[in-house]
C-alpha cells in the first residue's frame, strides 16, 4: 500500500510538472508576433515573426500542406523569416 501511495504521489508530481512546463511554453509562444506575411515573386508564401519574449528561444515555423522549418534560434527582439512552397499556409510558431 505504501509503494502505491509513493508511486501515485510521484505520478501526480510528474503530471503537475508537465502542466507547468506546457503553460510556460504556451506563454512563451504567445510573445512571438507576426510582423510580415506575404508571397515571393514565385508566389511562395513567407512569414516573418519577431521575438517579443524576455528570453531567446529555438522555434519552428509550422506550415499547413508543407514541411515545418528546422529548429532555429531567435534572440530577444530579433525577427526570423520562413518560406514554404505555393500550396502552403502558415499555421503557427512552436518552441522546439
Amino acid at each position: 500500500m505504501k509503494a502505491l501511495a509513493v508511486a501515485s504521489g510521484t505520478a501526480l508530481l510528474l503530471i503537475s510538472g508537465a502542466a507547468s512546463g506546457n503553460a510556460q511554453t504556451a506563454q512563451a509562444a504567445d510573445c512571438f508576433k507576426v510582423v510580415e506575411k506575404g508571397f515571393t515573386s514565385a508566389l511562395e508564401p513567407y512569414v516573418k515573426v519577431k521575438n517579443n519574449c524576455a528570453w531567446n528561444y529555438n522555434i519552428i515555423f509550422v506550415w499547413k500542406n508543407a514541411p515545418d522549418s528546422s529548429c532555429a534560434l531567435i534572440k530577444q527582439g530579433q525577427t526570423r523569416r520562413s518560406q514554404a512552397h505555393q500550396l502552403a499556409t502558415f499555421d503557427k510558431v512552436k518552441i522546439c
